[in-house]
């Protein structure tokens, strides 16, 4: 019999396996097309989980009908609070919801290794979680009450343990980047905390079904029965580890980031504004070689401190099957300097039209991040690393206004062209303009983010609440340790 009820838990496993592909196909069909299907992904979910009791009543005899009832609410009020955060936070807006989803697959595309480290230790929990269940299963009878515990640990408990930390090497990059706005991360942020409900069902249910059975397993070897709170305790713990402070960390190296861009920026167009009105001659022309030399100078330094990231955009815009790619309309004139040129610097060279910013070659690169037609269009039958990639391209031409090196970089160029044109022009109106906009109340660096002030207020408020609650027993712990 024991055979019977392995077939029928390797079924509902392949089930579940098949319905997990036909979500994260329907997630990349719905990022490609932009119409997200709610309902469908949680009719999906629920099945997956009703498949995992049913995989746990073949192997136990038990279905558990009211807490899967309590862990479908659950789902179902963690979408509602994802969604009212996200109403009032404006991260569940059509524009901005593709945004973190093409933000998610950029950033796992970016970091390839991390992304299988991820995939491989996920890989080894299931099948690791899988053989013991099994394991316990044919060597204890059916019903057993310490193959129960055994059993509900292995399948539930573990699996959510162990990918905690994978699920945070993976969202950290995501949720620290200075480069990145606040969108991704205040939706990472509640998605995490919408699911502490249910995580932590999860976690207490072996403790609360099956209570008798998890004490005398305890008993019978001699441990002390773990206290109920720490169970009840753990996911939101996690979620201030893996989702809270990795928020704060990028919400504030993300303020830190704008303001240095936003600072240097400013503090070359303060530089060059009184050389631009100084009269046309020779000397204002060495007076802006001199600044654009400065200018240029910056931008080097920028593509070499982020080189990994564009050349993996360089890579994603080339065309394949052996077409060309057509030169990008109206992109910015790209020369190098003449004195001391690296290897891989070509020469300067004078285009018609007048004389042009001259700036490294290697910022050639940002050219390829003009809007294209996407060669070739996506195939029905392409496979995931390939709708990926039509993803990223389909989508690339809006980096500059998702991540704000391309947007600095952009700037500086325009910039840059602006001010070599005023060697024979009168261009210090352009300039003045963008140095008052640069300093308003509206800049990126400004911007405030109201998630991070709602959780600062929350903490300032519950954190004097619960000093006063519990402070003899927090005395009394400060008087151990100063003994």
């Amino acid at each position: 019999m024991k055979v019977v009820w392995t077939v029928l838990y390797l079924a509902a496993m392949a089930v579940t396996m098949f319905l997990g592909n036909k979500i994260v196909g329907s997630s990349m069909k719905g990022i490609q097309t932009g119409r997200v299907r709610t309902w469908a992904g949680l009719a999906a979910g629920t099945a997956m989980l009703v498949l995992s009791f049913v995989q746990f009543f073949c192997l136990t005899g038990m279905f558990p009908v009211q807490l899967i009832l309590l862990l479908v609410l659950a789902n179902l009020l963690g979408i509602g609070i994802y969604l009212g955060i996200g109403a009032v936070a404006g991260f569940t807006l059509p524009e901005k919801r593709q945004k973190i989803s093409v933000l998610q697959l950029i950033m796992g595309q970016q970091r390839p290794v991390t992304s299988c480290i991820g995939t491989a230790l996920s890989s080894l929990v299931f099948l690791t979680s899988t053989v013991c269940v099994l394991w316990v299963f044919w060597h204890h009878r059916r019903g057993d009450p310490d193959a129960k515990v055994l059993i509900a640990f292995f399948q539930f408990i573990l699996p959510q343990l162990a990918l905690v930390p994978v699920s945070i090497l993976l969202l950290w990059p995501a949720m620290t980047s200075e480069y990145l706005d606040d969108d991704l991360r205040n939706a990472q942020l509640a998605r995490g905390f919408s699911g502490i409900i249910g995580n932590t069902l999860v976690l207490v249910f072996p403790l609360w079904l099956l209570r008798p059975e998890v004490g005398t397993y305890f008993a019978h070897r001699g441990w002390a029965l773990p206290p109920f709170w720490l169970p009840l305790s753990l996911p939101i713990i996690l979620f201030i580890l893996g989702s809270l402070v990795p928020f704060f960390i990028g919400v504030y190296r993300h303020r830190a980031q704008a303001r240095v861009m936003s600072q240097w920026e400013e503090k070359w167009m303060r530089e060059v504004l009184p050389v631009l009105k100084l009269p046309l001659g020779s000397t204002r022309g060495r007076e802006i070689d001199d600044r654009l030399a400065k200018l240029g100078q910056e931008v080097e330094e920028r593509i070499s401190s982020n080189e990994e990231i564009f050349r993996y955009y360089q890579t994603i815009t080339v065309g394949s099957a052996g077409e060309t790619e057509p030169a990008p309309p109206a992109a910015p004139v790209v020369e190098t300097t003449a004195q001391a040129l690296p290897a891989e610097l070509e020469p300067a060279r004078e285009p018609p039209g007048g004389p042009v910013l001259l700036l490294p070659q290697r910022i050639a690169s940002l050219q390829r991040l003009v809007p294209r037609p996407l060669r070739p269009p996506p195939r029905d039958d392409a496979n995931l690393a390939e709708t990926i990639q039509n993803i990223v391209r389909m989508h690339i031409a809006k980096l500059e206004e998702w991540d704000i090196r391309f947007a600095y970089l952009r700037r500086l160029i325009q910039l840059g062209q602006v001010v070599s044109d005023g060697r024979a022009n009168e261009v210090s109106g352009f300039v003045e303009v963008r140095l008052k906009s640069s300093e308003g109340p509206g800049t990126e660096s400004g911007r405030p983010n109201m998630i991070a002030a709602w959780v600062i207020s929350l903490l300032s408020s519950a954190i004097p609440l619960l000093v006063k609650k519990y402070e003899t027993e927090i005395l009394d712990l400060i008087g151990r340790l100063v003994k």
